[in-house]
């Protein structure tokens, strides 16, 4: 009996490891996702002119990375707190300005 109970300690032990691996894993992908995303947003266009044009987001883009709401993300640019573009009705946030308002703004602040 103890044997058995010696085994099923074993076998528990293993399947919760396996479980912690695929954790990890899962945690190692999300965060290299984060951080190619981080620097595809950092980057900006260079136009012939040498006109340096930064990469833009539309709100939808944002709220993905960010996990901000849209409205409140809509809010945001309304209050100027954002730097943005209006296109028509369409709203472009520029992505590193947006980054470095992440960096510095608790999120107090973003519930205001």
């Amino acid at each position: 009996m103890a044997a058995l109970n010696n085994n099923q300690n074993a076998a528990d032990i293993l399947k919760e490891m396996q479980e912690l691996s695929a954790q990890r894993k899962a945690i190692d992908n999300s965060s290299q996702k984060l951080l190619e995303t981080y620097i595809e947003l950092q980057n900006a266009y260079t136009m012939n002119d040498g006109c340096v044009v930064p990469r833009m987001l539309t709100l939808k883009e944002a709220v993905e990375i960010s996990g901000i709401s849209y409205e409140a993300l809509r809010r945001l640019c309304f209050q100027k707190k954002i730097v943005h573009t209006r296109i028509g009705s369409k709203v472009f946030i520029n992505a590193p300005k947006f980054v470095d308002y992440l960096n510095r703004t608790n999120t107090e602040d973003v519930r205001k």
